[in-house]
């Protein structure tokens, strides 16, 4: 019936009926279900992607060297956004793991990242340019402190990525809604992107990086 209320114990969403369809909803913020995105690996490796507890669980194994595992689709016809509530759990050493959303293109390999990293003593937003999955090279611009900007580890980060026609734009919240434009570039710098899609990397040979995706808009 429409309004009734699901309370899932084996899950991380309250969900609601629209009298058709189970919607999840929080229970801070409105979401939109992840596991309903038909995505493809790049560089998969030993990662996996978990969806039996009501949310999209990548978990990018102990690797030496950069290895980000990608989760893409083919990007939709512009103006587009990819819009991702997440959260990490990662082991806090030097190796800088990562985790966040990407533009790709498909015939180069090429990225443009906008990814959360740690250096081993604090977190950062880089919006960052790769020459593959598993060769950097260089960085657009890093946003320092990023804790302090609502997206501490402990909670959910949330981060979007947007191609307006002229520019790809990387932005940040801290509730899925009203949100802050960190980074843009032309479209074409660098790369021409026809995919989008998240990743994380673990990039050390101790512990995996666990990204907890419960939310993921394609808009």
């Amino acid at each position: 019936m429409n309004g009734d209320i699901f309370l899932p114990t084996d899950g991380f969403n309250i969900q609601r009926s629209d009298g058709t369809n189970w919607y999840p909803w929080g229970p801070l913020f409105p979401l939109t279900d992840p596991t309903l995105q038909s995505l493809a690996w790049v560089n998969q490796g030993g990662a996996t992607v978990d969806t039996s507890q009501g949310s999209l669980i990548l978990t990018a194994p102990a690797a030496s060297g950069l290895n980000q595992r990608i989760y893409k689709r083919s990007a939709p016809a512009t103006p587009y956004s990819l819009t991702v509530g997440f959260m990490l759990t990662w082991g806090i050493v030097s190796g800088d793991p990562q985790a966040g959303l990407c533009f790709r293109e498909s015939g180069s390999g090429k990225l443009h990242t906008w990814h959360v990293q740690n250096d081993g003593t604090a977190d950062y937003a880089i919006s960052q340019k790769g020459n593959s999955a598993t060769s950097w090279s260089a960085n657009y611009s890093v946003l320092t402190g990023f804790s302090r900007c609502g997206a501490a580890r402990s909670g959910v980060v949330w981060l979007k990525i947007k191609d307006d026609g002229m520019n790809r734009i990387c932005s940040y919240s801290s509730d899925g809604v009203n949100w802050i434009d960190f980074h843009s570039v032309g479209r074409t710098d660098f790369i021409t992107a026809d995919e989008i899609g998240i990743f994380a990397g673990s990039a050390q040979t101790t512990y995996p990086t666990i990204m907890n995706v419960i939310s993921m808009k394609v808009s």
